[in-house]
């Protein structure tokens, strides 16, 4: 807790001189648990870990709301709880909050605005505008709820921002709120285990993404190296190998084929 993504990268980056690192999903700073690291070339397989479903505890703290929806930002409003029950919760959850949504996200956010990020236009009082958009709801559970707080589970898509959901939940229980607590239980099948990890304990690109797998003859082997490919893909991820070794991964979506990973060896 209180540090940023980018931060957190730029520790094992220096502690381990890697040459490239990046990480598959940011948590704001207040917000603890797993985040991913992708190192070298895992890299170019963001979208890979991006696209996984991810799942949350977090608390929503009813009765006042910050301008970050969050505990960093300052007061803004607040007002006297009205009374709820965990019944009328879990039907505004089955009404509003399953399945596909629409969401807008948080002002103070990263995302781009005529190439400018949201969170520095709102810090500087600037007027702009944010467009809702999709995002999935897997699971949406309350755990228990105290007389200001409403503790839960959610599972969604990526781009889900469960600060922008704790707020439209409060609204529909005629309420406000901001998002106190927040913590990443898991990304796809990747779970938190403990707080730091070891560079030998780096997991590798072969292990870890899963797809279907093609044994490359020597001809086929350098066809590919020269951009040939002589064989049919199937949807999703497809790992070429060549005498045991993993070689290059290859994503087909419907009719597209994009080449996402390239070991340099011959």
């Amino acid at each position: 807790e209180g540090i940023t993504s980018q931060q957190l990268v730029a520790t094992y980056k220096r502690q381990y001189n890697f040459k490239k690192i990046g990480h598959a999903g940011t948590l704001d700073p207040f917000a603890t648990g797993l985040v991913i690291l992708l190192i070298n070339k895992a890299t170019s397989l963001q979208d890979y870990f991006m696209s996984m479903k991810k799942k949350y505890n977090g608390t929503i703290l009813l009765g006042k709301k910050t301008d970050t929806l969050d505990p960093t930002g300052e007061v803004i409003v607040q007002q006297k709880i009205n009374p709820f029950t965990k019944e009328q919760c879990q039907q505004i959850i089955q009404k509003y909050f399953s399945g596909e949504i629409e969401q807008t996200p948080p002002r103070f956010s990263a995302i781009k605005i005529n190439g400018k990020r949201a969170y520095s236009l709102a810090r500087n009082k600037i007027d702009f505008e944010i467009k809702s958009r999709k995002v999935f709801i897997y699971s949406f559970e309350i755990n228990h709820i105290t007389k200001n707080k409403i503790n839960f589970t959610v599972e969604c898509s990526k781009g889900t921002y469960i600060r922008s959901l704790a707020d439209d939940f409060a609204k529909k229980i005629d309420n406000i709120c901001y998002l106190e607590s927040l913590h990443r239980v898991s990304i796809g099948n990747f779970k938190v285990q403990k707080e730091t990890h070891s560079k030998e304990e780096i997991n590798s690109i072969d292990t870890i993404v899963l797809g279907i797998k093609i044994n490359l003859t020597e001809r086929e082997f350098h066809d590919s190296l020269n951009g040939k490919i002589s064989f049919t893909f199937a949807d999703g991820y497809n790992k070429l190998y060549y005498q045991n070794q993993l070689f290059q991964i290859f994503l087909k979506k419907g009719k597209e084929i994009k080449k996402v990973f390239h070991e340099n060896f011959s």
